[in-house]
C-alpha cells in the first residue's frame, strides 16, 4: 500500500483525500490486472498507472538502432532510423558528414558515430555545417587501424549535432 505525505495541490485536495483515491485505484488495478502497478497522482487527483512488468519488458527489449557501411566519402546517416552509425573499413577521406545527413531528430537525441579505417589511413574527416564542437573538438582524422568513436547530441536551438565526446582507440 502506497502512502501519500506532504501533498500540496493547487486544487485543494488534502493528503488524506489523495491517499483515499490512490487506495481505491490500487484496489481496482490489483483486482483487474494481477500485476504490479506504479503511477502518479496529478493535481486533480487522477492516477496515471503503468504496468511495471510491461514497462520493464519494453525497456529490456529496446535495442540500439544501428546502421553500418563499409566506406563512404559522404556517409548517408538517417537519424530517424539509427542512433549508432558505423563505418567498418573507411577507404578514403570523408569529404562531408553533412551532405547525406537526413532525419528529424528530437532535441537531446543521441547519435554515436564509430569509424574504423581499412588499415591504409589515416583519412581526413570533414564534418560540415550540421556538426559543432561543444566542449570536445570534432576529430578531423582517423588513426590507421584504430576505432574512433564520436558522441553527439542534437541541439534544436542551433540545429546542429553537438560533439560532446570523442574517443580514439590507442
Amino acid at each position: 500500500m502506497a502512502t501519500v505525505t506532504g501533498v500540496n495541490h493547487s486544487n485543494g485536495m488534502t493528503a488524506t483525500q489523495v491517499q483515499r483515491r490512490l487506495e481505491q485505484l490500487e484496489d481496482h488495478f490489483a483486482s483487474s490486472s494481477g500485476g504490479g502497478m506504479v503511477g502518479i497522482v496529478d493535481t486533480d487527483g487522477n492516477f496515471t498507472a503503468t504496468d511495471v512488468e510491461g514497462a520493464l519488458t519494453e525497456l529490456a527489449e529496446a535495442k540500439p538502432k544501428t546502421t553500418t557501411v563499409a566506406s563512404s566519402a559522404t556517409p548517408a546517416i538517417d537519424t530517424d532510423v539509427t542512433n549508432i552509425f558505423t563505418i567498418t573499413a573507411l577507404a578514403a577521406a570523408i569529404t562531408s558528414m553533412t551532405t547525406n545527413l537526413t532525419g528529424s531528430p528530437a532535441n537531446g537525441q543521441a547519435l554515436v558515430i564509430r569509424i574504423l579505417d581499412n588499415g591504409l589511413g589515416p583519412y581526413a574527416i570533414a564534418w560540415g555545417a550540421k556538426f559543432a564542437s561543444r566542449g570536445v573538438s570534432l576529430p578531423i582524422t582517423t588513426v590507421t587501424s584504430k576505432y574512433l568513436y564520436v558522441g553527439l547530441i542534437w541541439n534544436s536551438t542551433t540545429t546542429t549535432w553537438d560533439c560532446i565526446a570523442a574517443s580514439q582507440e590507442v
